[in-house]
């Protein structure tokens, strides 16, 4: 099911979203545009800006403002921070009342991401928002309204599905590990070919689940280490070493086996582990019982047909993580509905809100119409109840009142979220 917007209008709901993320920009853009703590280091408060919240990730960086008037807003915007010039520059897409909302909403629930349902951009959202809030820049208002967000997030994780299936390339590996191994996230050695990114990304996984020793092959220990990984290894205990020295010291035959996983996750020409690198290790007993090898070299340095139940190569996570994350968009659908529900009771807070003191009228109308006929039946078939009864008769009919008010209120947040539910949303 597709949805078409709006449902609802709201022009005049003062929320505004400027955003640019890896659906609009290059991974390259986004990672020149500032951070949190650079953009509040010299906020200074503007008026008619209310609330100011700025979010900076890998993916995305949006800003959220709360406004009493629209006018010059990036030339005010720029007077509120300097350092969002680049961010402004860079054409952001400008979102306005409900649709800036619904862009809210459906980010901090995981469904703007590249991956899908995840939850790491919600907690994401908070650090930012405890930032803004300490620096001052957060409205009651919006505050109330962050909260809905997170209320939102809530409700797609436990009534959906939409995180279920696992995409991560990490998590499908160490499910696909313990689906064939007796033990489970048992790493205490691992044996890893490459120092390039993906290399970087493994290393920090694994010493995350426990692992305390890696031993890392290299070409030559006499080139430069690429600075990512420099910053990484004070943190690990990494051997740095070369294939020709590993195999001098297998050869010894004198070492007990130590090997938990192999990985090649060297993309070059020139491999640096291959078949007989890892035959040399298994004919001399240098694994371990479990012990598996992994393969996210492209190409690949192993075929699918070798070691048969040791080896996991990239190819098969791809296309685990390709089905899972089909299965995670069918999901949208029921998850998107939450978010219009939502968007709705809020609708219907801003119109009492803003009509108070109409309906606190109508309220007392009704309240002095309801004691007329509770009076008349005091009077009449109620005149012989005592007072105990009659007590309990009249919290009945305030219940029944109170019931019937939330219930309206719900039926109508329930149809405006079912309304035009057959179009396209193309602006979130």
């Amino acid at each position: 099911m597709s949805y078409e917007w709006p449902f609802i209008i709201m022009d005049n709901t003062n929320i505004i979203c400027l955003s640019i993320s890896h659906n609009s920009h290059d991974l390259q853009s986004l990672a020149s545009m500032p951070q949190q703590e650079e953009v509040y280091s010299n906020f200074e408060t503007v008026e008619p800006i209310k609330s100011f919240f700025y979010l900076n990730t890998c993916n995305r960086s949006e800003l959220y403002l709360e406004v009493t008037n629209k006018k010059n807003l990036f030339s005010l915007i720029k007077l509120a921070s300097t350092k969002l010039e680049a961010f402004l520059d860079s054409t952001p897409q400008y979102l306005i009342g409900e649709q800036s909302i619904f862009h809210m909403f459906k980010t901090i629930s995981g469904l703007n991401s590249m991956a899908l349902g995840e939850t790491q951009i919600t907690g994401q959202f908070k650090r930012a928002f405890e930032l803004a809030t300490q620096k001052d820049c957060i409205s009651n208002e919006f505050s109330k309204l962050f909260s809905k967000a997170l209320h939102c997030q809530k409700r797609i994780r436990t009534e959906t599905n939409t995180g279920e299936a696992p995409i991560s390339l990490f998590t499908l590996l160490e499910a696909e590990i313990n689906e064939r191994s007796e033990q489970t996230n048992l790493y205490n050695s691992i044996l890893l070919g490459g120092t390039g990114d993906m290399s970087q990304k493994i290393l920090t996984h694994f010493k995350n689940l426990g692992c305390k020793n890696f031993t890392v092959i290299r070409h030559s220990l006499t080139d430069d280490l690429p600075p990512a990984f420099v910053s990484i290894a004070p943190s690990l205990n990494i051997e740095l070493t070369t294939w020709d020295k590993l195999k001098k010291r297998i050869l010894r035959k004198n070492n007990a086996p130590c090997y938990d996983l192999i990985i090649s996750s060297a993309n070059s020409k020139a491999p640096l582990l291959e078949r007989e690198h890892f035959n040399l290790m298994f004919d001399n007993n240098y694994l371990k019982k479990d012990a598996y090898l992994i393969d996210f070299a492209i190409p690949n340095n192993f075929e699918a047909g070798q070691y048969q139940d040791r080896l996991v190569n990239l190819e098969v996570l791809l296309s685990r993580s390709k089905e899972n994350l089909a299965l995670r968009q069918e999901q949208v659908s029921e998850a998107l509905p939450i978010i219009q529900k939502i968007i709705g009771e809020l609708y219907l807070e801003q119109t009492f809100k803003e009509h108070r003191k109409k309906l606190n009228e109508t309220l007392f109308k009704l309240d002095e119409r309801r004691k007329t006929e509770w009076n008349k039946l005091l009077d009449g078939p109620l005149k012989s109840v005592n007072a105990k009864q009659k007590r309990i008769l009249q919290d009945y009919v305030k219940k029944q009142e109170q019931r019937a008010i939330k219930a309206h209120k719900e039926i109508f947040a329930e149809i405006l979220s079912r309304k035009n539910l057959e179009g396209d949303l193309e602006h979130s």
